[in-house]
């Protein structure tokens, strides 16, 4: 995963790898709190500027974008759960 894409999408990634916390010493960062089907959608998200196939993952995946401050994602998906 680029440090690039997640710092320019996520003030709470860019916190974590540029800011002294063990994810910049590491250059890893662990999600725990969400599973694989989630993460994987929101590197498409990242890599696409969307995510295909919302369905059932949207909820999931807006909780992930208000966790860690995706605010494009997090519109989208809120757009999407309001229709």
């Amino acid at each position: 995963m680029s440090k690039t894409l997640l710092t320019a999408h996520s003030d709470v990634f860019k916190s974590m790898l540029l800011s002294g916390m063990k994810e910049t010493k590491t250059g890893v960062i662990e999600i725990d709190d969400f599973d694989v089907q989630t993460v994987e959608a929101f590197v498409e998200y990242l890599h696409f500027d969307s995510v295909q196939n919302l369905g059932d993952i949207a909820l999931k995946l807006f909780y992930f974008a208000d966790k860690y401050d995706v605010y494009g994602l997090k519109v989208s998906t809120d757009q999407f759960l309001l229709q």
